[in-house]
């Protein structure tokens, strides 16, 4: 049989590794067909599409709370912050610059807009919105973070200098403590805003492009 002329031995050898594998493939990953539907073919999906969907349903109120919660945010924080400008100047001595209540203006100006944007963009299903949400979202956190560092260098440097020359002594304390509790809310603002921000990116990608772990489990077994 093996010397028949019509008989290949190598290529019915590799017909049975092909074979081999794929039953191993099978057993170690269950349902080939079904988890990677469309697979070898330009843009085909590594997920089944409805693990997909379940995923953007269930991101979807979360995206919409973020949304919601920034604008909410930013405005009081923004009506506070013009209400008691003076006394929040004086909080980092900058009465004369008006450089710290200028960020936070800029910061939280910035946080409303954000928040709408990205309401936005899921209520009109804006793809190249919600992009720019995103990059936008990105830039603000580090915004945010800047200006916490910012606002505990004031308290730490020169409020610890100057802050005789305008409140008594006995309150400088106070002050000091004060200042320094706002800086960390504000670096603790940035970490959640950063928090937020990857989850609408979560949304972004299970939702518009195809998920990066999925392209590495397709290109790997494909």
């Amino acid at each position: 049989m093996l010397n028949s002329p019509g008989f290949d031995f190598a290529k019915h050898l590799d017909q049975n590794l092909y074979t081999y594998y794929l039953q191993e493939q099978n057993a170690r990953d269950g349902n080939t067909e079904e988890s990677l539907q469309g697979c070898g073919e330009p843009g085909g999906k590594a997920w089944p599409i409805t693990v997909k969907r379940s995923l953007v349903r269930r991101l979807l109120p979360i995206v919409v709370l973020i949304g919601g919660l920034e604008i909410v945010t930013g405005i009081v924080l923004l009506t506070f912050v013009a209400f008691h400008v003076t006394e929040y100047d004086m909080l980092y001595a900058t009465e004369d610059s008006k450089l710290i209540s200028v960020m936070s203006f800029g910061g939280l100006i910035s946080l409303s807009l954000s928040g709408a944007m990205l309401l936005t963009s899921i209520i009109l299903e804006k793809r190249r919105l919600l992009w720019i949400y995103i990059i936008n979202s990105t830039f603000l956190c580090v915004y945010i973070f800047v200006l916490s560092v910012m606002k505990i260098h004031f308290a730490l440097l020169v409020l610890e200098r100057d802050t005789y020359k305008i409140i008594l002594p006995e309150s400088r304390q106070f002050l000091l403590s004060t200042a320094c509790v706002v800086g960390i809310v504000t670096m603790l603002g940035s970490v959640i805003h950063f928090i937020g921000n990857v989850t609408v990116f979560t949304f972004y990608n299970l939702k518009y492009i195809q998920p990066i772990s999925s392209i590495m489990i397709r290109d790997v077994l494909c």
